[in-house]
């Protein structure tokens, strides 16, 4: 995990209320959450130290990592391919503008079938950049 990573090794999931940066090593490093305005909950993108973060990742040493958009949706995927097997973490808003959700993330992890040796261990905490969310 780099301690500020390039804004080019991110991709940005949002519901037109709130955005989150998802960089390639699967760390979601920057969000205010529900809207815009609102004090951040991860910003480590801004302070590596205080920021908080959320990630999940393979437990493999070595790996290469690829995000793509699933077709027709704001669903990021990101691909850890690792000599064991493939991760598969998927990110997405939770939908605060159509009324579905409370503007959240909702994020899914997934292993190819038939291969061993991989996890996705969540890390993190909200960030005290703005303030910690009760």
């Amino acid at each position: 995990m780099q301690r500020y990573p390039n804004i080019s090794d991110h991709g940005i999931i949002g519901d037109l209320q709130t955005a989150a940066l998802v960089s390639t090593d699967g760390t979601v490093d920057f969000f205010c959450c529900p809207r815009f305005l609102s004090p951040s909950a991860f910003a480590s993108l801004l302070d590596a130290d205080g920021g908080g973060y959320f990630r999940i990742f393979p437990a493999a040493g070595s790996h290469v990592s690829k995000q793509l958009y699933f077709p027709g949706t704001t669903m990021l995927i990101t691909r850890f391919m690792t000599p064991s097997g493939v991760l598969a973490c998927g990110a997405s808003p939770r939908g605060l503008s159509d009324g579905s959700g409370d503007g959240g993330i909702w994020r899914r992890s997934s292993l190819r079938p038939g291969r061993r040796g991989v996890r996705g261990p969540p890390a993190g905490e909200p960030g005290e950049v703005c303030g910690r969310h009760q």
